[in-house]
């Protein structure tokens, strides 16, 4: 895959220097990962783990533990396409989602050891999830989403934002909880407050982001930092 995108942008000014870059950094950071923890990689033997996302994320906490120039981390976990037997908190598929992700978390805090009390974890996903049932006991794709945020620097114990409403002029098209924040303010917070990004920059990190507005009922979110 690889040597395909490399020929899809070997010929670009713009993309190929980025690419390769990617490709270079992304071996770095793989190789930092097994020298922190070689006993796991082989005691796996590379066989896949049904709680893979905890065992990345304890590694990816030790990585960023370990070598401070690592500021950014990305995890993905899939799997969340509930459109049949959702159920509650206690059965379905969303908690036997939610049970190994909840770990992951977990693992991830105690891979960033002290570090965490300087971390912020965002957890977001591209899109939510209908307010109704559908006739498979499940949820199809929607509109709006949460974000959650957790960490040292986080004020954590709330919801902030507004809340749209559940009555049938509140929902977006008449189906889906409407979006009252745009994601873009919470990452900009939190690239402003941890990684001291001034104004200009984050204009350029988040092109064409819309002025605050109601948005600033979101300053409470991080702690401020000396």
């Amino acid at each position: 895959m690889r040597k395909a995108f490399e020929t899809i942008y070997s010929g670009d000014a713009r993309m190929g220097p980025m690419f390769a870059n990617y490709v270079a950094a992304r071996a770095d950071v793989v190789a930092a990962i097994r020298q922190a923890d070689p006993e796991m990689l082989a005691a796996n033997n590379g066989a896949p783990s049904s709680y893979a996302f905890a065992s990345d994320a304890g590694r990816l906490g030790a990585l960023m533990r370990r070598d401070p120039r690592v500021q950014l981390g990305f995890l993905a976990v899939s799997g969340w396409d509930t459109h049949a037997n959702q159920g509650g908190a206690s059965g379905g598929q969303l908690a036997r989602l939610l049970a190994p992700f909840a770990k992951g978390m977990s693992a991830l805090a105690r891979g960033l050891g002290p570090a965490y009390a300087e971390t912020t974890i965002v957890v977001i996903s591209e899109f939510g999830r209908t307010v109704a049932q559908n006739g498979n006991a499940g949820t199809d794709h929607g509109y709006g989403n949460v974000i959650w945020l957790l960490g040292g620097s986080v004020a954590g114990g709330k919801v902030h934002g507004e809340w749209p409403g559940l009555d049938d002029a509140s929902l977006h098209e008449g189906r889906d909880l409407a979006v009252v924040t745009d994601y873009r303010a919470v990452l900009a917070q939190i690239c402003e407050r941890q990684l001291r990004l001034s104004d200009s920059d984050l204009t350029k990190v988040f092109p064409e982001m819309p002025a605050p507005g109601k948005q600033s009922s979101l300053s409470g979110i991080l702690r401020q930092r000396a």
